[in-house]
This record gives structure tokens, sequence and C-alpha cells, in this order.
């Protein structure tokens, strides 16, 4: 029991990125059969680098953009369930799309 304690108090990693509530990206709707469309609040608007990858860790789509610029497409990225991350300088924010 001291170890745990010891280890979560003294031997915590910094990676730089900060923690994001995964609820101020907003993809909608999800699922869908055509779009999906991204909503993000004002201090997610800046530019990320945007990552559609599948299951298999495979990219399937990427750019660079203002998340509320973003229109994610089926015709370009196919059916399934995937992956979408947001990164920028200080910010990493994944969430999941599915496509009928």
């Amino acid at each position: 029991y001291f170890f745990y304690d010891f280890f979560d108090d003294y031997c915590r990693i910094s990676t730089g990125i900060e923690k994001q509530d995964i609820a101020k990206i907003t993809l909608y709707p999800n699922p869908s059969s055509n779009i999906i469309q991204c909503n993000g609040s004002e201090e997610n608007d800046q530019i990320f680098t945007i990552t559609v990858s599948d299951l298999n860790a495979n990219i399937i789509f990427q750019t660079q953009e203002k998340i509320s610029k973003l229109v994610l497409e089926k015709e370009k990225i196919g059916t399934g369930l995937f992956f979408v991350e947001f990164v920028s300088a200080n910010r990493y924010i994944s969430k999941k799309i599915i496509f009928k």
C-alpha cells in the first residue's frame, strides 16, 4: 500500500500536453451515413493536425485546419468505426466516429 502511495505522489510523468475535457469537441451526427461535422469551443479554435485512423491504426485521412471548419465525408473515409485525433502544440483530443 505504501509503495503505491509513494509512486502516485512522487513518480508522475509529465508530457507537457494539457489534459482536455473531451466534451469540448463535438462530432455530429455520430453515427452517420454521409457526413460528420465538427464543433469545438472557442479555446479549441486553433489549427490542429487532425488524423482519422481505422481500428488497425492505418491513417485514412489527415489534414491541418481549425476544428470549426472540419467536415468528415464517408466518401473519403469509408464505412466502419474510426478514431479521430486532434493534436496541436499543447492539446491532444481523441474521439470515435462511425460511418454506416
